[in-house]
């Protein structure tokens, strides 16, 4: 075919084209028929926005969901409909929160950021789920775009110097710190969370950072023993795989470790003597004698304080101590044995006396007791219906069940109860 007959086809085809595209109605009634359509359209999406409000109120927030997403469909950029979607994504955000369900909830108050982009507070919780739920890094990235559109913002200030501490950077942590106690001078939280950095970084700043376990920070005075490091990366995680598998928990993001040198230990975190080691949010290890002690017994120690990590991960701050301390003695491997010949002609503590930490205590023989105490009972409960009840029993706490009311659900009995009957049975 000839250039002449291609141009000729193809102009012919573009004639087929606009003529089948062309209205068969005269123009201006295709411009009415068009703003009638639209109008019709409008009024279902503002009826569907008004409906969607509606069932928000009655707290159906998945079927208000529904209705503002039909809104929006039609008119995608109506600033009310936006701003009322958004906040049906927060109030779901939150109940994700309240369950613990802290990706799910970041994933909310995303949606109802880029919804309404010049409301902070949503970017704000969205980084604040991130951080409850172990994601620091990803939580950092969404705090510093909110200070890069407000650098005074105050609570995202503190939050991000929070996450920044918690991830062992010790020194950009104190930078926002600084920046927010400017801002509140009379805040004695933020004062006192800002020293107790400083006082850290004293001594964390001359330390190295072994980078070669996937699931932890690791902060240690490698000029002395460039092999500490790796030693402790090892154990951790292989209580990462073991307490994990028993608690059925594999948590994103990274626990920071800290091995302190010499005689730091004590004089940064202000423990007893008798503290082997710490988890404040932190694992906190002394480095002396770590090298030269036996494999299992670096791991006990590791095991019983990443216990301690794992269970806030998944429970949160409530927990009591009986029964951080009882698990954590349990993934560390100890024995019923050892623990009734540590209570044998003692006193045994009443459940109250087992409720806070233990750390304060400073009469060792105690100490002691209650540690066996917390363990025997833990363990008595792990025997009666296996590990997986204490995983349930913590998984329950986690979605903010009152202790009472799960341990009754879990083990079929009162809290008190099997107290009396773990007391009673000691006691022979």
């Amino acid at each position: 075919m000839t250039r002449t007959l291609l141009r000729a086809a193809a102009l012919s085809s573009a004639l087929a084209l606009v003529l089948a595209l062309a209205p068969t109605s005269s123009g201006d009634d295709a411009v009415k028929e068009d703003e009638a359509t639209r109008a019709k359209k409008r009024a279902a999406a503002l009826a569907a926005n008004e409906e969607g409000v509606a069932l928000a109120k009655k707290g159906e927030l998945e079927k208000a969901l529904s209705k503002l997403a039909e809104a929006l469909a039609v008119l995608p950029d109506e600033p009310t409909i936006r701003a009322n979607s958004a906040k049906v994504h927060v109030a779901v955000g939150q109940a994700r929160v309240d369950e613990r369900k802290f990706p799910e909830a970041a994933k909310e108050f995303r949606i109802a950021s880029e919804l309404v982009p010049d409301e902070l507070e949503y970017a704000h919780l969205e980084g604040s789920a991130l951080a409850q739920g172990g994601a620091d890094k990803d939580a950092v990235a969404v705090f510093e775009r909110v200070l890069s559109k407000k650098e005074d913002r105050l609570p995202t200030l503190v939050a991000l110097a929070q996450t920044l501490y918690r991830l062992g950077r010790n020194k950009d942590a104190i930078a926002f710190w600084e920046k927010a106690r400017k801002l509140a001078p009379e805040d004695k939280e933020i004062a006192a969370e800002l020293e107790k950095a400083r006082k850290e970084e004293s001594v964390e700043g001359t330390l190295m950072e072994d980078l070669g376990a996937p699931h932890f920070t690791i902060k240690f005075d490698g000029q002395a023993d460039p092999g500490l490091g790796r030693l402790v990366g090892r154990a951790l995680e292989d209580a990462y795989r073991d307490v994990g598998y028993d608690l059925g928990r594999y948590p994103q993001g990274e626990v920071a470790v800290v091995v302190y040198p010499k005689k730091a230990f004590s004089a940064v975190t202000g423990s007893h003597g008798w503290v082997a080691a710490l988890y404040d949010g932190k694992i906190r290890i002394p480095a002396e004698g770590l090298e030269k002690a036996d494999a299992r017994e670096v791991r006990r120690v590791l095991s019983h304080e990443y216990t301690h990590a794992l269970i806030r991960s998944i429970a949160g701050t409530t927990v009591p101590a009986w029964l951080h301390e009882g698990i954590a003695q349990l993934e560390e491997g100890r024995t019923r044995a050892d623990a009734r010949t540590t209570l044998k002609g003692a006193d045994l503590p009443a459940l109250e006396d087992l409720q806070k930490s233990f750390a304060g205590d400073s009469d060792q023989k105690r100490v002691r007791a209650r540690y066996a105490a917390a363990f025997d009972f833990v363990a008595s409960l792990s025997e009666k219906r296996g590990k997986t009840a204490i995983s349930e029993l913590l998984d329950r706490l986690g979605k903010n069940e009152k202790l009472d009311e799960s341990v009754q659900s879990v083990f079929g009995s009162s809290l008190s109860s099997l107290y009396d009957d773990w007391k009673t049975s000691a006691g022979r």
